[in-house]
């Protein structure tokens, strides 16, 4: 009985509180009353490290809320909602979920795109690994100044610099690293060339990017993928379905991409002037010049001018006697096109767009379409 009497009070002991930890939350407490937030931050951040209980994170978590960083603020109430779980009831578990939510759409968000993946690439943001799982995926962050660098055997090393702001969004795009150029055994006579020019010590040229730099912020990043292959399925403004099918071809130019874009869309036309009956089909093959521009990461605008050309196949003759089919026949036509949205995935060579296309012809017509297209290359 002495015995299993000696063994509950050992657990007990190992559940108390520890006492320094204890006196850093309390200290906490009193600088948090008197105004002084930093302070108190520090001293809750301490406790925490001593001892992780459910009113040190919560009020931890409150502390940097005070700060403005609302995503470490947000991490740390979830993490007040696990330790209530076991510490506390269901009322601390609410609380705790409560405030999290409260946050959330405070936080800012960070995306670490990679422009071109070597062996052995490591990725650093104020000295901090970065995951490689995390490369390219928003993620929450607190608002401020981040160094960002990107390092690999045999590589240049590449560096840049982004400024997220208090519930911004912000992308940084690591450059393409280039190659160490190579290295000759000067001891051996054979592989010995003569200097092309004086010695140039200077260091290797590091790469960085301000926030100013338009790459990261509007989201079109070297290399621009070059062709896409696409689907697409729209309707026009006289009541016609139209699917098709698209390719894309482009190149960078300034903050954005000047692209051709190849359409081929079929419709079965029900009533037409020149074809009577309900077999008679439109292969309309259409050629656009547009420029794109993206003015934010993920979505991107573009317009320009295309022609085209229309084939009508099927269908009866209106002008035959014996109701015999129609020759097939074609018709030129010219169109104003504009894209509003173009929905761009960071971590897939994909775009998601709404496009309009005006035709114009003796009457205008519009042709609104959705395409999804895939960039190959």
């Amino acid at each position: 009985m002495s015995r299993a009497l000696l063994v509950l009070c050992l657990l007990a002991a190992q559940v108390a509180a520890d006492p320094a930890g204890e006196q850093l939350f309390r200290d906490g407490r009193t600088l948090l009353k008197a105004g002084k937030i930093d302070e108190a931050c520090e001293k809750f951040q301490q406790s925490r490290d001593v001892e992780a209980k459910f009113g040190t994170v919560l009020n931890l978590a409150d502390c940097r809320e005070r700060q403005g960083r609302f995503a470490t603020a947000w991490e740390l109430f979830l993490e007040a909602k696990a330790l209530a779980q076991t510490q506390k009831g269901a009322r601390d578990v609410a609380e705790a979920e409560r405030r999290a939510k409260l946050i959330a759409g405070k936080r800012a968000f960070l995306t670490i795109a990679i422009a071109s993946r070597v062996p052995g690439l490591a990725v650093t943001r104020n000295g901090v690994v970065v995951p490689e799982s995390t490369w390219d995926q928003e993620l929450p962050i607190d608002p401020g100044t981040y160094a960002i660098e990107a390092n690999a055997e045999g590589y240049l090393p590449a560096r840049i610099s982004v400024d997220v702001a208090a519930k911004g969004k912000a992308t940084a795009t690591v450059p393409a690293l280039e190659r160490l150029p190579a290295v000759q055994d000067t001891h051996d006579p054979a592989h010995r060339t003569p200097p092309l020019g004086p010695p140039n010590n200077a260091p290797p040229p590091t790469t960085f990017a301000s926030p100013q730099d338009p790459r990261p912020t509007t989201g079109v990043t070297p290399p621009v993928r070059r062709a896409s292959l696409g689907v697409a399925l729209g309707g026009t403004s006289d009541g016609d379905l139209t699917p098709g099918v698209r390719a894309i071809v482009q190149t960078e130019a300034g903050p954005g991409a000047i692209r051709g874009v190849f359409t081929m869309q079929y419709a079965r036309l029900a009533h037409d002037e020149s074809y009577s009956g309900d077999n008679s089909n439109l292969f309309a093959f259409g050629l656009g010049l547009d420029y794109m521009l993206a003015w934010q990461p993920g979505l991107a605008s573009a317009a320009g001018i295309g022609i085209g050309i229309d084939l009508f196949t099927g269908g009866l003759d209106p002008n035959s006697a014996t109701g015999a089919a129609a020759d097939p026949s074609t018709g030129f036509w010219k169109a104003v096109r504009v894209s509003p949205i173009i929905f761009r995935f960071r971590s897939r060579p994909a775009e998601l767009g709404l496009h309009a296309v005006i035709v114009v012809q003796d009457s205008p017509v519009l042709i609104g379409t959705a395409a999804l297209d895939w960039f190959f290359w």
